[in-house]
């Protein structure tokens, strides 16, 4: 999705020519809108940024606003807090949350039917903060749409970066393993069927059900000695090896970085759109998004204030 520079605001516009420090970071050829000015995640960016998770910046722009929530993912009370805070300081109009594609629409029934089930359970087994804002912006009477691009987007750029379709149908499973195995499904059920699960859901999401069928789980341990450079062990792969650092030691890791690219200049041209028509937003999305997205953000808004659970 591109903004449609027609339709915002003169004072998003003009927000755009703000921020310099962070245009400077960017090839003038090449920022012609602002989520081309997205950084990409380095440990170093996130050494250089405060506070520490969770917390919320606020944009305020002639009476238009933005709130991101920065969160800390799963079931984090503080998390929540700054979500309520965020419903009660505003009249938010739309809730952007994270882990949904935007293409299923605003309100999707088959994610608002689970609100019940996760709210009894505290939103800790099901729905995470992402589920806990959707259910929060019914009660407020505003609408919740997912801020992910369909993932046949995500692999075009993936492959156009040069990378393989067995690459990326490795760093699915690769990404799935750590939360797979909390969720003890590599206990319950064989490690084959647990892959066969990931390949199918993602491959088709992906358009790589051909691809997919050529890489059956001893393909993926061949793929993986090869290009991490270890044998795989369900029992030790951690998130690092799918973290989306573009300097990276593993290729898991520099993939991630163009899905995370891409994802994050998504969601700010989502934003845009959304900011030109609903005047009052509120983003979910994990801490690290709000780092690489700031510059981005605050070229449409100007700065922020932030605020942690704990105050200003």
């Amino acid at each position: 999705m591109r903004v449609s520079v027609s339709r915002l605001p003169l004072t998003l516009l003009a927000g755009w020519l703000t921020a310099a420090t962070y245009v400077t970071a960017c090839s003038p050829a090449t920022l012609t809108r602002p989520a081309d000015a997205v950084l990409p995640f380095s440990y170093s960016l996130e050494a250089a940024n405060e506070p520490s998770a969770p917390f919320v910046a606020r944009f305020e722009r002639n009476g238009t606003s933005l709130s991101f929530v920065a969160a800390t993912h799963g079931c984090d009370p503080a998390t929540f807090a700054l979500i309520d805070q965020a419903f009660a300081a505003r009249r938010v109009r739309v809730a952007v949350i994270e882990g949904y594609a935007t293409s299923n629409g605003s309100d999707p029934p088959r994610f608002a039917r689970h609100f019940e089930e996760w709210r009894a359970k505290g939103f800790c087994h099901g729905g995470g903060e992402s589920g806990y804002a959707a259910a929060g912006a019914k009660e407020h009477g505003a609408r919740f749409i997912g801020g992910e691009p369909d993932e046949r987007a995500v692999a075009r750029a993936v492959l156009d970066a040069g990378f393989s379709e067995e690459d990326l149908l490795g760093f699915y499973f690769v990404r799935q393993v750590p939360q797979l195995r909390q969720q003890t499904a590599l206990e319950t059920e064989s490690l084959d069927a647990a892959f066969h699960d990931v390949m199918k859901d993602e491959s088709q999401k992906a358009g790589l059900e051909a691809a997919s069928a050529r890489f059956p789980l001893e393909r993926f341990r061949e793929w993986y000695a090869q290009r991490q450079g270890k044998p795989f062990d369900g029992a030790t792969v951690d998130t690092e090896e799918t973290a989306p650092v573009a300097t990276g030691s593993y290729p898991t890791q520099r993939l991630s970085a163009v899905v995370g690219l891409v994802r994050d200049r998504f969601v700010v041209d989502l934003v845009a759109g959304l900011l030109s028509t609903d005047q009052n937003v509120l983003v979910v999305y994990g801490a690290s998004h709000f780092l690489t997205q700031r510059p981005a953000l605050e070229l449409l808004m100007g700065k922020p204030v932030v605020v942690t659970a704990r105050g200003p």
